[in-house]
C-alpha cells in the first residue's frame, strides 16, 4: 500500500512538473523547456500503465509493459535534446553521439523485450534501456556542475539561481543512481524484487526516484512563494542581478580582450542595448536587459551595428577578439537564461 502511495505520489509530481514547465517555457520563449515538459509529461502517461497498478484496466493492456519500458526511449531523447538547448547553443556538443548511442542501446533493449518469455517482458538485455538513461544523466550531471561551478562565485547571479543549479545536480544524481538499481535488478534476477536482493535494489530505485521527483519539483514545479522559501524577498532583486550578470560578464570580456577600458565598454554595451530595444533612460536599459533573453542577447553581439560601435574603439584585430571574447561570455552563461525562468 506504501508503495502505491508513492507511486501515485510520484506521478501526480511528474504531471504538475510537466504543465509548469509548459506553462513557463511560454511565458518565457524557451523551447528547451518544452523539451523537460514533454519529458515529464510522458513520464506521467507511462506510468499509467505501470503493472504495480493491478485492478487499473490500463495496466492489464497487452501493450501496458511496451508503453511503459518503451517510453525511456522518447524520454531519453527528450532530455538529450533539453541538455544540448540548455547548455550547448552555439557551442561543440556530443549531442550526435550521445543520439546515437541512445538509439543503439534502445534498439537493444527493444529487442530485449520482445523476445522475452516473461510476463513482465523484461530481461538482461531490456537493461540495455536503463543503461542508456545512465549515460544520458552522468552527462546532464556533468555539464550542470561545470555550469554552476562558473556561477558559484558570482555575487552578482541571485543565490536562488544557485540554489536551482544545485538542486538539479543533486536529481540528476539520484537519477543516475536510480536507473544504475534497476538495470542490475534487471540483469540478476530479470526484474524480480521478491528475492532479497531484487528488493534491496528495487527499495533504493523507488526511493531514489521519489527523492530526485520531489528536488525536480521543487526547481521546477514549486510556485515561485516556495521555490526559495527562506530567499523570496530577495528573488526579483536577484533575478536583476542576473541581468546585471550578463552585462558584466560580456563588456568586461570585450575590455579584456582589447585595449577598450571597462567604463567604455560598459558604456558601449548599455548604449547597444538602448539601441537594440528603443529605448533612452539608463532604467529603461535595465528592464530591456532583464526581458531579453538567450537569443536576443545573440542577435545583439552579431549585429553590424553593435560591430561598428566597437571598430572605433580599438584595433582591427582587437576589435575582432572584443567581438568574439563578448560572444563566448554569453555562451559560457547560457544556461542562466534557463535557471532564471519563472
Amino acid at each position: 500500500m506504501v508503495v502505491i502511495v508513492l507511486l501515485v505520489a510520484n506521478m501526480v509530481l511528474r504531471l504538475i512538473i510537466g504543465i509548469s514547465l509548459f506553462i513557463s517555457a511560454r511565458r518565457n520563449n524557451l523551447i528547451n523547456l518544452y523539451w523537460l515538459s514533454a519529458l515529464f509529461l510522458i513520464s506521467f502517461i507511462s506510468q499509467l500503465f505501470s503493472p504495480a497498478f493491478s485492478g487499473s484496466p490500463l495496466a492489464s493492456l497487452p501493450i501496458s509493459i511496451f508503453i511503459q519500458n518503451g517510453a525511456i526511449i522518447p524520454g531519453g531523447f527528450l532530455i538529450i535534446a533539453f541538455i544540448h538547448s540548455t547548455f550547448y547553443v552555439n557551442k561543440p556538443s556530443p549531442v550526435l553521439e550521445m543520439t546515437a548511442l541512445h538509439i543503439m542501446l534502445s534498439a537493444i533493449g527493444l529487442y530485449g523485450i520482445i523476445i522475452s518469455p516473461s510476463p513482465d517482458k523484461i530481461s538482461r538485455l531490456t537493461a540495455s534501456l536503463s543503461v542508456s538513461l545512465i549515460v544520458i544523466w552522468s552527462w546532464h550531471f556533468i555539464i550542470s556542475r561545470n555550469a554552476y561551478n562558473a556561477v558559484a562565485t558570482d555575487a552578482s547571479v541571485g543565490d536562488w539561481i544557485k540554489t536551482r543549479y544545485k538542486r538539479m545536480i543533486a536529481y540528476t544524481i539520484l537519477t543516475v543512481i536510480s536507473n544504475a538499481a534497476i538495470s542490475i535488478l534487471w540483469v540478476v534476477s530479470a526484474g524480480n524484487v521478491n528475492s532479497a536482493l531484487g528488493g534491496l535494489l528495487g527499495l533504493i530505485a523507488l526511493a531514489a526516484t521519489i527523492v530526485a521527483v520531489i528536488l525536480q519539483f521543487l526547481v521546477w514545479g514549486a510556485p515561485e512563494s516556495t521555490l526559495a522559501l527562506h530567499q523570496r524577498r530577495r528573488k526579483d532583486e536577484e533575478t536583476q542581478q542576473t541581468a546585471s550578470t550578463i552585462m558584466q560578464a560580456v563588456s568586461a570580456a570585450i575590455s579584456a580582450n582589447s585595449e577598450i577600458s571597462p567604463m567604455v565598454a560598459a558604456y558601449t554595451l548599455r548604449t547597444a542595448i538602448a539601441n537594440f530595444n528603443g529605448v533612452g533612460d539608463s532604467g529603461d536599459i535595465e528592464a530591456q536587459a532583464l526581458k531579453m533573453g538567450f537569443d536576443d542577447w545573440r542577435k545583439l553581439l552579431g549585429s553590424p551595428e553593435f560591430e561598428k560601435m566597437i571598430a572605433p574603439l580599438a584595433t582591427r584585430r582587437n576589435a575582432a577578439e572584443a567581438l568574439q571574447g563578448a560572444r563566448q561570455a554569453l555562451l559560457d552563461r547560457q544556461s542562466l537564461f534557463t535557471m532564471r525562468a519563472k
